[in-house]
């Protein structure tokens, strides 16, 4: 067998609205990457339209059979091809997207892409059900999601929490930094030596950092909570996050460490800004860290932490938060969508959530025609709260905690158990194209 794998980098879908590229499918390919590679001959195209067909004739002449893999939104998969061709990806809302809003692009229906192709692989179990829903019981789905990484797999779960001391070359919002004792605003501490007053008058399109380096250093006796996101995905919801940790931890010695990605952030440093300024003063400190983390700060980052934050109306799977708990860091998080899989009682903090309407990401009409998760800001409140206490009193829990996190991420994502999945699936005929 030959293996052919594509991803878009391009501009579309989740994150068109934000003009900038959707590196997610980017990341999930990655990670599976290796995995694939032990399987069989795995190579990836450019140009799926010429080239997969191509690897499909070269395959038979050397009596090998082909598949391709999208890892792409649906509505990039191609349904024209010779090739057995299998959509690989994530979702998080509870229906498919229908295409009304363009008729004309028939693929804008998700059902009829996956008609077309027999099969698909979601990264969650919620994904496979809204897939169902659509197409019926019988339908052949595959709930596979992203490997670990070997270093998220072998590492020690129960290792020493190590105090974080980063060096970081980038944009950094420190409340400590935005504020004194007494609540008093400071003039020019933030976004590398901006003044405050002046931050909603930033240019957005400016994706200037700070050029030199700063030191994030946070105290060895904080519990020290972190999270991932994108801050123009709307799907992170990191205001109810950020509100909700300060209102829960006001007066205690903790820490939320928001580690963004993404261009043209300067819009949520200056909300931010403005967000801690109305919330102030707090004991408790939140930093946000816009810039790129090389693997070992990274992994410094995560280690020094004690609890994986999320908040969101949404996840397709959520790799942040999967990484964080195999590394024995337990969840505070919503009990819904993707992270039904894996997150429980007894690895983490899960508070409910529920059903508001919502539109699409990629519907340009934004009709009303899905729903999405609305946090409980007290249950999140509460969570934080009773997640604190517990790291900061009862230890022996905490440690329970955290060994099991990382032996359900492990078994549900590790390297070896998605490698079986992944065979299975490969070696299974594939279904007549519709």
């Amino acid at each position: 067998m030959i293996i052919a794998t594509h991803c878009y980098t391009q501009p579309h879908d989740l994150v068109q609205q934000m003009g900038e590229p959707d590196y997610s499918y980017r990341f999930v390919l990655d990670r599976f990457r290796p995995v694939l590679d032990r399987i069989a001959p795995t190579t990836e195209v450019v140009r799926p339209k010429v080239e997969v067909d191509a690897i499909c004739e070269f395959a038979a002449a050397i009596e090998h059979e082909a598949i391709y893999l999208s890892f792409n939104p649906v509505q990039q998969t191609l349904v024209d091809l010779k090739t057995p061709t299998i959509p690989v990806f994530a979702w998080e809302f509870d229906d498919l997207p229908d295409g009304a809003w363009n008729p004309e692009e028939p693929r804008e229906n998700w059902a009829y892409v996956l008609r077309k192709c027999g099969r698909c692989v979601t990264h969650s179990s919620h994904s496979a059900e809204a897939v169902h829903r659509a197409l019926g019981a019988d339908f052949p789905v595959a709930v596979i999601p992203a490997p670990l990484p070997k270093r998220f797999e072998t590492a020690d779960p129960q290792a020493p929490i190590v105090p974080v001391d980063l060096c970081v070359s980038g944009r950094i919002t420190d409340s400590e930094r935005l504020f004194t004792d007494n609540g008093v605003r400071l003039a020019a501490v933030a976004q590398g030596r901006l003044d405050l007053s002046a931050a909603f008058a930033l240019n957005e399109k400016s994706d200037v950092l700070p050029p030199e380096p700063q030191r994030v250093t946070i105290d060895p006796e904080s519990i020290v909570y972190a999270t991932v996101f994108n801050p123009r995905d709307g799907r992170k919801n990191w205001r109810d996050m950020v509100n909700g940790f300060c209102v829960a931890l006001r007066e205690e010695n903790a820490t939320l460490v928001l580690k963004v990605f993404g261009r043209l952030t300067q819009k949520f440093h200056s909300e931010l800004n403005e967000m801690l300024k109305r919330l102030a003063p707090m004991k408790c400190r939140v930093i946000a860290i816009d810039a790129m983390l090389e693997d070992d700060s990274y992994l410094a980052l995560m280690q020094g932490s004690h609890y994986a934050l999320n908040a969101s109306h949404g996840e397709g799977q959520c790799l942040p938060l999967m990484e964080f708990m195999a590394l024995g860091k337990p969840a505070v998080a919503p009990h819904h969508t993707g992270m039904l899989d894996y997150l429980e009682d007894d690895n983490g903090f899960p508070f409910r959530s529920s059903s508001e309407p919502a539109s699409w990401p990629q519907d340009p009409t934004n009709r009303v025609r899905t729903a999405r998760q609305r946090v409980d800001m007290e249950a999140l409140v509460n969570a934080i709260s009773e997640s604190y206490h517990t790291a900061r009193l009862d230890w022996p829990r905490y440690q329970s905690l955290s060994l099991k996190a990382a032996e359900k991420i492990r078994a549900w994502a590790g390297a070896g158990a998605i490698e079986v999945k992944l065979r299975q699936l490969l070696q299974t005929n594939a279904p007549e194209k519709a």
